[in-house]
């Protein structure tokens, strides 16, 4: 069985990229002598994709870039695209979209990973320009695969919610966390170079800034906490995401983030965020909405305690190792960051609970789940 993965945007930092690649790396680790894995990329990303995988798959750097013609000519471009596309596929079984959906779709038989259908749903505060283009692209590409992979439960029941022809289709695989993850405290010297002096403790929050994220609240939460909860504590936020979106945040908390105990970091490494997870008192990351959450298990697996939402697959992702707040609710995250500020027991115990459930979020655990998708797609 020759598989082949659409490696055209899979080496950035976003969720779900960084889902791909671990995809990709888990399906090969599998060594099974009937799966051969196959990238198909962009012309200029061939020594990337090679540098990063490695001998392990084979790179078909085939597909011209969008704007090879230039804007105006973009349509045949893409035309060009799928002719390279057809030619380079003609002796694969199967194609895997890992990426939510793309406007290529193949005519090999297909799989694709569907994350969320978040600009498709009202009241989630998603800003989404290319609303109409997504929906078009979700229903071509869920169309089309034979079977849908989704990260969690609650996603399965929107998509189908919503995209109601996916009932059937849809099979849950939950994502992984990387390897790298795991239990390494910064030094002090660092933590002081980031703005945490010696013997200071501080919540942490890793994401981007985006709605969904529920930054103003959380920032309304800590504010609300008397000066001697947060003696010598720190609300550390790390912040992704488009620049002029992060300027904007600034803009609008200008006032709220003149308080010193509020530090704003962006740009960092992910040595620094596992050191970070690894130091912080706990991961507060009560988002409105996600389609899986990925920071909950990244903190869990680095031995971080994490205050989360009851809203939509959390509850499903951190189970009984995590602490709850109402999303909506600045009172209830407040209680939950005092919780987390002052009581070594629940500490301990998260910490504990914590560490034994991210070990069911294992890659290998992901590569056969989705192994098994794929045999089933193919009737094997």
């Amino acid at each position: 069985m020759i598989v082949a993965y659409d490696a055209t945007s899979i080496l950035g930092h976003s969720g779900i990229e960084v889902y791909a690649r671990e995809l990709i790396r888990g399906v090969s680790s599998l060594h099974l002598p009937d799966l051969r894995v196959v990238l198909m990329g962009r012309r200029r990303r061939y020594e990337a994709l090679s540098e990063y995988f490695g001998s392990g798959v084979e790179i078909r750097s085939v597909l011209p870039h969008d704007l090879l013609l230039g804007e105006a000519l973009r349509p045949i471009a893409r035309l060009l695209q799928k002719q390279a596309w057809k030619k380079s596929t003609h002796d694969v079984d199967l194609v895997h979209m890992p990426g939510n959906t793309l406007w290529r779709v193949p005519s090999t038989p297909c799989v694709v990973t569907i994350h969320d259908v978040f600009p498709l749903m009202p009241n989630m505060g998603v800003v989404n320009k290319n609303r109409d283009e997504f929906h078009r692209h979700a229903e071509a590409s869920s169309r089309a695969a034979k079977l849908i992979i989704v990260p969690t439960k609650w996603t399965a029941e929107t998509l189908v919610e919503y995209l109601p022809w996916t009932e059937g289709k849809i099979r849950v695989v939950p994502h992984s966390i990387r390897e790298k993850f795991h239990h390494s405290p910064m030094s002090n010297e660092k933590l002081e170079s980031l703005g945490i002096p010696a013997g200071g403790e501080f919540l942490f929050f890793v994401g981007r800034v985006d709605p969904r994220k529920n930054l103003d609240r959380i920032l309304e939460a800590w504010g609300s906490l008397g000066n001697e909860d947060c003696r010598d504590r720190y609300l550390m936020l790390v912040l992704s995401g488009d620049p002029d979106e992060i300027d904007g945040f600034r803009r609008v908390h200008r006032e709220t983030l003149l308080d010193p105990s509020i530090i704003i970091k962006y740009g960092l490494s992910d040595d620094d965020i596992i050191g970070l997870y690894s130091s912080a008192r706990a991961l507060i990351f009560v988002s409105t909405a996600e389609g899986f959450g990925l920071p909950v298990l990244e903190a869990m697996q680095c031995g971080c305690p994490v205050l989360t939402s009851t809203s939509t697959c959390l509850p499903e992702v951190g189970g009984n190792a995590v602490l709850y707040a109402d999303p909506f609710s600045v009172k209830d995250i407040a209680e939950g960051m005092l919780t987390l500020l002052h009581n070594n027991d629940v500490i301990e115990d998260l910490r504990r609970r914590g560490s034994e459930r991210a070990l069911m979020f294992s890659r290998e655990a992901m590569a056969r789940g989705t192994v098994d998708v794929y045999h089933e797609a193919l009737g094997l």
